[in-house]
């Protein structure tokens, strides 16, 4: 702080954090030297050997008498804390993975600290409580290293983790990573759910208070496609009957595209993906002329026509539809608009309809060349 000499007293017993706290308010407001940036780092350096306080936003106080007079100050309240999800969409039934990143801080002077991450989800995720807790690329063991509590409130989808760090002085700086999964439920289906996490820290050491973050909150969300079936060149005849599966395309390591059939799995609730068209979950449009497919990501997708409204041709090509969900729960519904023409249909091969029509085909021949030779045998006795 320059030549001037300040006297600072203190009323109660000696400890390195009160005195760096008694003295950053008997110094503020004076005139003291700007340390330098390297990188990322405040510097001071060719200082004589003596104590000296660096202030920021909060105190510390670095003591150079030593035979190694290089000391390294960690901010205390430089406490970082992040949270990511891997996805944004998904099918209902995926699993979304989780990730916290924070840094162990520097407790000297704390006779306790709080480092206490809470998280809670909504409604359509599920939680799969397998928290694992790193420093640096060391697990660290629950029980020992840190406590966790499930069902916080006794909502099951929440949690709360206590990291102690006091036992890590040895790490201080290193980043904390928490990781969990939960997974994308029924719930889901068009709508945003919403992960919300926060650290509560210890903020002074030489008072019990603590500081919580901003919640950090991420969304994911499934989107669904509504079919809208009508009749060609009038959009309020709607359509019944109209018998609908969906498909998406998949690149396969030798670079050839394969179709996935979506197929609902009622038991586990959860969309699955399989290459037989027959296991293929059939959507049919009911009086209004609508049915929908539930819990999807966002991606391409085609719809094929596998039974024609009555009285209707049957789509002679899949319906492409692109689902890209949005900010907003509305955007989270794509309609695709189907018309059918009418006519008659001609019966897939194979069936009975196709034999009747053999049967027929083959009486008309027959009654063709019985006309035919009666018509010689007349024209032979004229």
């Amino acid at each position: 702080v320059g030549s001037d000499d300040y006297v600072v007293t203190m009323e109660a017993g000696f400890s390195a954090a009160e005195f760096a706290n008694t003295l950053k308010a008997s110094v503020a407001g004076k005139q003291g030297t700007e340390l330098s940036i390297v990188g990322d780092k405040a510097v001071a350096s060719n200082l004589s050997l003596g104590y000296y306080f660096v202030a920021s936003s909060s105190g510390a106080l670095c003591n150079l008498t030593t035979t190694n007079p290089n000391a390294t100050i960690h901010d205390k309240n430089d406490v970082p804390f992040d949270k990511v999800g891997d996805k944004d969409s998904a099918d209902v039934g995926e699993t979304v993975n989780y990730t916290i990143t924070g840094k162990v801080p520097d407790t000297t002077g704390f006779n306790t600290y709080t480092y206490e991450i809470t998280d809670k989800m909504s409604d359509g995720l599920t939680f799969n409580k397998d928290i694992v807790v790193k420093i640096g690329d060391a697990t660290l063991t629950a029980g020992n290293d840190y406590t966790v509590e499930y069902d916080v409130d006794g909502n099951a989808n929440s949690f709360k983790v206590n990291i102690d760090v006091m036992k890590q002085t040895a790490n201080i700086g290193k980043s904390i990573t928490l990781t969990y999964s939960a997974i994308v439920n029924e719930n889901a289906v068009a709508k945003i759910e919403k992960n919300s996490a926060t650290l509560t820290y210890s903020n002074d050491p030489t008072k019990n208070t603590t500081t919580t973050t901003q919640p950090d909150e991420e969304k994911v969300y499934t989107s669904k496609i509504v079919l809208d079936k009508y009749k060609a060149g009038s959009e309020e005849t709607k359509l019944a009957g109209a018998t609908f599966v969906l498909y998406k395309e998949v690149k396969q390591d030798g670079g050839n595209i394969s179709k996935l059939y979506y197929k609902y799995n009622d038991a586990n609730q959860k969309v699955e993906w399989v290459a037989d068209v027959k296991e293929a979950t059939e959507k049919t449009t009911d009086d209004n002329g609508f049915a929908s497919f539930d819990g999807l990501a966002n991606g391409t997708y085609y719809l094929v026509e596998t039974v024609a409204p009555a009285g209707y041709n049957l789509l002679d090509a899949p319906v492409k539809i692109d689902v890209s969900g949005g900010t907003t729960e509305a955007q989270l519904t794509t309609t695709a608009k189907v018309e059918n023409n009418t006519g008659i249909e001609l019966p897939s091969t194979g069936g009975i309809g196709t034999t009747i029509f053999y049967v027929l085909g083959g009486t008309l021949l027959l009654s063709a060349v019985v006309l035919l030779v009666t018509k010689r045998r007349m024209r032979r006795y004229h």
